[in-house]
């Protein structure tokens, strides 16, 4: 059933994904670095080490994640921790009082960067699968939330990254 056809598909999966890395990072962005003389070639870090979807988030894809910290993480964290003087009521002021401006930065970074995945995807196979893509991104917020906060998970280098290469 399905989980025999899941299995099945992750080898073929996990090799377009490397392949699709391989070409993307290392062979047409090397070879426009060239071109232009662009001095820093570092546009990814050890991925492969991730211990964790946020550590994975922040490796793979340094370009965009540079982008993502300076124009979406940190306007985001002042704007929530600056806003927190503000007196109101309701939904929001609780969200406030309770949501440190760290997560609710990364629940917004995350957001901006699932609605521009999921458009890529859209765009370029010409099909909408309901937002499949932006509910799955979307879902590795609790996921990380949970390795930050379980004491027991925190400190087992080797398991998170075992976790880690479970859930690509």
């Amino acid at each position: 059933g399905l989980l025999l056809t899941t299995v099945h598909l992750m080898g073929p999966m996990a090799t377009c994904w490397l392949l699709f890395f391989f070409i993307t990072f290392d062979s047409i962005a090397n070879g426009f670095a060239e071109l232009t003389c662009f001095a820093d070639r570092r546009f990814y870090d050890d991925w492969w080490n991730a211990r964790g979807l946020d550590e994975f988030s922040r490796k793979w894809n340094r370009p965009v994640h540079m982008f993502l910290a300076r124009h979406i993480y940190m306007p985001v964290r002042e704007l929530w921790k600056n806003s927190r003087d503000i007196k109101r009521s309701g939904f929001i002021s609780r969200l406030q009082k309770n949501m440190p401006p760290s997560v609710a930065a990364m629940a917004a970074t995350f957001f901006f960067s699932s609605i521009l995945h999921e458009v890529t995807i859209v765009v370029a196979c010409h099909r909408w699968n309901h937002g499949v893509f932006f509910f799955s991104q979307m879902l590795q917020i609790p996921v990380i939330l949970f390795a930050e906060r379980a004491a027991w998970f925190r400190g087992q280098q080797a398991l998170r990254n075992w976790s880690f290469w479970l859930s690509m």
